[in-house]
């Protein structure tokens, strides 16, 4: 599943849905029961995989979302240096390059993202900072500590 984070960003979802089957007594008597129904329940779970460009390049894999949100919420917060270059890249490809970037006497945190440079400005931040929060309190993970 992508879920649009702004006209920029993806977070790529994976779903994986369970169903399982069971008993639903009706009518017990004696401490027994006499009519049931079968019944099916569903579960899905859903794991965070990665946020992508609207273009499909890998930003950030479910490992370092964590720290991305930080990112995000420390540029809201002015507690990123301005000479320092934040971010990931990834073997394989993908990730990107993060810096503060003047405008028009205005910040921005600029994404330098395989040759595109994607300018976010405060008020971005924090609403993609939200909507990850929010995506990641419902999902899982599918990785290992180890990898760190």
């Amino acid at each position: 599943m992508k879920v649009e984070l702004n006209k920029d960003f993806f977070a790529i979802i994976n779903i994986e849905s369970e169903s399982k089957n069971r008993n639903n007594p009706l009518q017990v008597k004696n401490g027994r029961i006499t009519e049931s129904k079968l019944v099916e329940e569903y579960k899905s779970t859903y794991y965070f995989q990665n946020i992508e460009t609207s273009d499909g390049i890998l930003i950030v894999l479910a490992k370092h979302l964590p720290e991305f949100i930080e990112l995000l919420n420390c540029f809201v917060a002015s507690q990123l240096n301005i000479n320092k270059r934040y971010g990931f890249k990834y073997t394989n490809g993908g990730g990107f390059h993060a810096s503060i970037s003047q405008k028009d006497g205005e910040k921005f945190l600029a994404f330098n993202i395989e040759d595109n440079i994607i300018h976010l400005d405060k008020y971005s931040c924090r609403i993609l900072s939200s909507k990850l929060s929010k995506i990641a309190a419902k999902c899982e993970y599918e990785f290992h500590f180890m990898d760190y």
